[in-house]
């Protein structure tokens, strides 16, 4: 069962003189999506049962109004601390928002998020008379943006700050090695530790890359699970995967697994 976390909403209000495409308006969603996960994964102490949700509230002409709330897992709450995300997520989306508007060439956004980001100007971008308008709202008191935390942009500033995100993506993937995937790996839990929450003391052997045991990370949380939270115990099976490995100073540090095929118990 999922139940909304505390009293906070995120308002978006998008006035339009034009039809919305339909891309535009699904590529926007999912990238205050995409943007909110990777923003409770940073700074959050506690992501287990974390989403947000987006609820569109009222259409009318001219305008369309939606609110991104907050949804837990029942199961999860006892391992959720006070942490307002919506509200927090809020005053980081408009820091990132007025950043691109501004022109700010330093962002510490990864080239994921900053192209999620990009979509987030997409409807208004398109639209010469568009605007949009965001700010966390209490959701008892819906019209009211707490702290005068809003943020407004146009059709210019939209253009001009997906042109500037453009560019800082382009930097960035410049300055990004490329990272080899070493595809279907057989790879064997070396040593584990019980504390999901970290990846400290978890190592792993793949013999075709390495004869000695590695820090092992994961691409996902749900990889992470698959392959140490599952019901036999991962020191006694191997794992199909495809890996990344990590350098320090061009030395092999750890392994990263991007993506999980088959687990192969091994024999006693």
């Amino acid at each position: 069962m999922e139940i909304q976390s505390k009293d906070t909403a995120l308002l978006f209000k998008i006035t339009h003189s034009k039809p919305i495409e339909m891309a535009d308006f699904v590529s926007t969603m999912n990238a205050l999506s995409v943007l909110f996960e990777s923003f409770v994964k940073e700074h959050a102490d506690s992501t287990q049962g974390r989403k947000a949700n987006l609820y569109i509230e009222k259409i009318q002409h001219g305008s369309i109004e939606f609110y991104m709330v907050e949804s837990i897992m029942a199961c999860a709450l006892p391992f959720v601390e006070n942490f307002n995300s919506i509200y927090e997520f809020a005053k980081n989306l408009k820091e990132w928002v007025t950043g691109a508007i501004d022109g700010d060439k330093e962002t510490k956004l990864s080239i994921s998020e900053l192209k999620a980001l990009r979509d987030v100007f997409a409807i208004t971008a398109n639209d010469p008379k568009g605007e949009t308008t965001f700010g966390p709202v209490n959701k008892e008191h819906p019209n009211i943006i707490l702290n005068n935390c809003s943020c407004t942009f146009n059709f210019a500033s939209s253009n001009s700050a997906q042109n500037q995100i453009t560019k800082s993506i382009d930097r960035k993937e410049k300055e990004t090695p490329v990272e080899t995937i070493h595809e279907k790996q057989l790879m064997t839990i070396f040593q584990m530790r019980g504390n999901m929450n970290t990846n400290a003391g978890n190592k792993a052997i793949i013999d075709t890359l390495s004869n000695k045991p590695l820090p092992v990370v994961f691409e996902t949380d749900e990889l992470k699970c698959q392959i140490l939270n599952n019901d036999e115990n991962p020191t006694k099976q191997a794992y199909l995967v495809d890996v990344v490995i990590q350098t320090i100073g061009g030395k092999p540090a750890a392994y990263k697994v991007m993506d999980l095929y088959e687990i192969i118990p091994l024999e006693d």
